[in-house]
């Protein structure tokens, strides 16, 4: 029934890529070119074990991550948060272009196969102020898309209301701004290994908060799988 609801939408509306504006056909089932796909840029090798950032002249962990205890064992970024992946990411969220979820499960789905293969993935949960304020939540869409392609999606977390805004705030305040404030959920079973699911990393302080979370609820290693990382 989707299908052929947005096969509908795009002979009455037809579809323009988020990035270059170009009409695309009636059938496509998100807002982007395979011209404009193919043109962004993606997260450099060598990555930092830790963050999955490129490294740049470092040997190992990055400067960030030799600096910072973070609580997940690695993570996997897909683009950095600049040029067209930074402007994807806001026509997704701020712009509620949310048919961009589907390009974004795809390529998600393909970075966990073979890294992850099995492992439960648990969406970041956003804050109920946001939730609130938006309408929806950009995460846990895109999980659902991820769940409709079989992949094991499962709502272990909740965020307990307060805390100030994260944008403002460095990584040591954003840390202290989230502890205790990520509530594991029944149904995690000891010694499992877990996936976070995210869609920007930026300190990296949320994703860590989370996998604290997990880890002292017994999963036995975490992992971040995100859109983008600033």
């Amino acid at each position: 029934m989707r299908s052929i609801l947005d096969a509908f939408i795009g002979a009455v509306a037809p579809l323009a890529c988020a990035l270059c504006g170009d009409a695309l056909p009636a059938v496509a089932t998100y807002p982007l070119c395979e011209r404009c796909a193919a043109g962004l840029p993606r997260v450099r090798e060598p990555r930092c074990p830790r963050c999955g950032k490129g490294l740049v002249s470092e040997e190992g962990l990055c400067m960030r991550c030799r600096r910072s205890n973070y609580d997940f064992d690695s993570a996997y970024p897909l683009f950095p948060y600049a040029a067209g992946a930074k402007e994807l990411v806001q026509a997704y969220k701020l712009v509620g272009r949310r048919s961009l979820g589907r390009y974004f499960a795809r390529e998600l789905e393909a970075a966990y196969r073979g890294r992850w293969d099995g492992l439960p993935i648990v969406p970041v949960p956003p804050s109920p102020g946001k939730l609130r304020k938006k309408g929806w939540d950009q995460v846990a869409a895109i999980a659902a898309e991820l769940r409709r392609r079989g992949l094991p999606v499962r709502g272990l977390l909740r965020r307990a209301p307060g805390g100030a805004a994260q944008k403002s705030l460095d990584y040591e305040g954003r840390a202290a701004n989230l502890r205790g404030r990520m509530i594991l959920r029944p149904g995690l079973r000891p010694g499992t290994a877990c996936v976070l699911l995210d869609d920007v990393m930026t300190t990296g302080a949320t994703l860590s908060e989370c996998a604290r979370a997990l880890k002292a609820g017994g999963a036995s290693a975490v992992g971040c799988l995100v859109i983008a990382a600033d």
